[in-house]
């Protein structure tokens, strides 16, 4: 039985990451619309497409209390523009 070595790449920024598996440093999970370029190129291909994708769930929580205005705008443009999603 041969062993496999293993190697960890630690990378603060998705845009790192996407750069390093496309030189052929191994293989990642990245957000689709990261790689979506790097896939219609050949540059990246799929390994596994689920049948469902995963599912980002946002959550903004607050104190109690009188919010922040800049919280407020956000919570508002989030609640209007989750319609649309």
């Amino acid at each position: 039985m041969s062993a496999v070595r293993a190697r960890l790449l630690l990378q603060r920024r998705l845009r790192g990451v996407l750069a390093a598996v496309a030189a052929g440093a191994g293989i990642t999970v990245l957000p689709h619309y990261l790689r979506a370029t790097e896939l219609a190129t050949g540059v990246l291909r799929p390994l596994l497409e689920p049948e469902l994708p995963p599912i980002n769930t946002l959550f903004l929580a607050t104190r109690d209390g009188p919010a922040h205005q800049a919280v407020s705008a956000v919570r508002s443009r989030l609640l209007l523009q989750g319609r649309l999603w």
